[in-house]
């Protein structure tokens, strides 16, 4: 059986998981309305769960050490709840089977190293290079070069670091 989580445990967990996001971004995460998400982002501020801060011209939320702290207890009580740590627990195992090779093929993808220098950037302009990682770049094969690593997008990169801090969080794990 389905199990609707609390929508304030939702907000707080999707500012965890972005890192960094707008009100906007936290209600689209898991398809909250946006005023109640607001509404929870502040009181979350008052509360030392939150903080908001700009950059340059963006504007969004981060989670505090006492927002992680209060996020895992949320979700350590809801897998009590719903009979779901097990599950949780082995998508987890499957998933740092997986880890070290995706992490190993997106810095494959970010990198392209020249002779002098092993660690420079990745420019895409040599289709080839970048062709070896076709079976996960659905996009990329569409002519959108930044459905495999571009930052506050839904992609292959951030879609992967979003599922490796929802787990770990989860499960009370630090990703050392």
């Amino acid at each position: 059986m389905a199990h609707d989580s609390d929508p304030r445990l939702l907000a707080l967990h999707a500012v965890r998981i972005k890192g960094f996001a707008d009100d906007a971004t936290v209600a689209r995460r898991f398809g909250l309305d946006r005023a109640e998400v607001t509404e929870h982002l502040l009181d979350f501020e008052a509360y030392g769960f939150v903080r908001r801060s700009e950059f340059l011209d963006l504007s969004g939320w981060g989670v505090t050490d006492r927002g992680r702290t209060a996020n895992e207890a949320q979700l350590r009580d809801e897998l009590e709840e719903t009979g779901a740590g097990p599950a949780v627990r082995a998508a987890y195992d499957r998933f740092l089977a997986h880890n070290e090779r995706l992490l190993r093929a997106c810095t494959g993808w970010q990198l392209r190293p020249q002779p002098g220098d092993p660690y420079a950037v990745n420019d895409h302009s040599d289709w080839a290079w970048d062709e070896r990682f076709e079976a996960s770049l659905r996009r990329v094969d569409e002519g959108d070069l930044s459905g495999v690593d571009k930052p506050r997008e839904d992609s292959c990169h951030t879609v992967w670091m979003e599922l490796h801090e929802d787990l770990i969080a989860s499960l009370g794990e630090s990703r050392g």
